[in-house]
């Protein structure tokens, strides 16, 4: 009488090697996934901040988009892991940024491991986007959001003109 099927010994062996397999896989996938989830976080920031233009010409109050870290605003240098559009709740756009009360317009979490940094000026605010389409800022003449993932970078600047664009960390240049 022949016996038929594997041994105990067969289906383990067989196991191990699918593990070994699919661990190979999934760490060669690791860099890839997170390349798609950065662009896919920078493409919803620059969205984020051309819808924020197109609101605080239509609404005329300035607004911004700005990183957050457990719920508030995240500091410079702190990672946040969503990001907010926001708006002034009055016409005022002279007022310092760091003591109005801004109003939330739309939040979206970051998908893992992407993170979002603010920097730009001392009172831990993206410049604000003004009615006239120009950018309000304090130090420089160009805003800018750094969202990276572990080994990667990316920008998204709004020039003082403006003009939105993305852009790498490690050459930085002007908006075209």
């Amino acid at each position: 009488m022949q016996r038929r099927g594997m041994t105990a010994l067969e289906v383990l062996i067989v196991v191990a090697l699918l593990s070994v397999l699919s661990t190979l896989a999934l760490l060669g996938a690791r860099p890839v996934t997170r390349r798609y989830r950065l662009r896919d976080s920078l493409e919803l920031a620059v969205q984020y901040a051309t819808e924020a233009q197109t609101r605080a010409r239509t609404s005329r109050r300035c607004h911004r988009v700005v990183a957050f870290s457990g719920g508030a605003l995240a500091p410079p240098g702190v990672a946040g892991d969503e990001l907010v559009v926001q708006a002034r709740p009055t016409a005022d756009c002279e007022a310092a940024p760091g003591g109005v009360a801004w109003v939330d317009l739309q939040r979206e979490r970051l998908p893992g491991e992407v993170t979002a940094f603010n920097f730009d000026d001392a009172t831990w605010t993206w410049a604000e986007l003004r009615p006239n389409g120009r950018v309000r800022a304090n130090a420089s003449p160009t805003a800018a959001l750094r969202l990276s993932v572990p080994d990667n970078d990316g920008l998204v600047l709004v020039s003082a003109t403006g003009r939105v664009c993305l852009t790498s960390l490690a050459a930085p240049g002007p908006c075209p």
